[in-house]
Formats: structure tokens, sequence, C-alpha cells
């Protein structure tokens, strides 16, 4: 449920690629992030406990700045 809510969370924002999978890393699961605009996109790892400690909107909010980050690195390089 919490992955559907981040899911609709970063579509909401304005994202228009968004996938998220979830892996066993070291017997944890992981949530692999690909979230993007157009050709900007970007990957991210963060295991499920970070999902369920901060929840979705306050993670989304981080992969958005996050994202807005390095779209403005790429601009100026």
């Amino acid at each position: 449920m919490t992955i559907t809510k981040l899911n609709n969370e970063l579509r909401d924002m304005g994202f228009t690629n968004v996938e998220i999978e979830i892996k066993m890393f070291m017997g944890l699961p992981w949530l692999y992030i690909l979230v993007g605009r157009g050709s900007d996109s970007i990957k991210l790892d963060l295991s499920v406990a970070t999902l369920e400690k901060y929840g979705a909107v306050k993670l989304a909010y981080a992969i958005y700045k996050e994202w807005h980050k390095q779209t403005i690195k790429k601009i100026f390089k």
C-alpha cells in the first residue's frame, strides 16, 4: 500500500516515468526507483525501512529534491 502511495505521490509531482521494484539484497528488501520527466531521469536505491520510517509523502519530496539537484548539475556541466 505504501509503495502504491509513493508511486502516486511521485506522479502527482509531475514525474511521467516512475518505476519502483522491490528486490532483496543481503536478506533485506530494497526499493529500486527510477523517476524522471522526459529524458531527465535518476535511479535511486533505498531500503524499505526508509519508506516505512519517513512515509510516502516525505520520501517523494526528498526524491523530487534529489532529481531537481541532479538535473541542475546536468544543465550547468
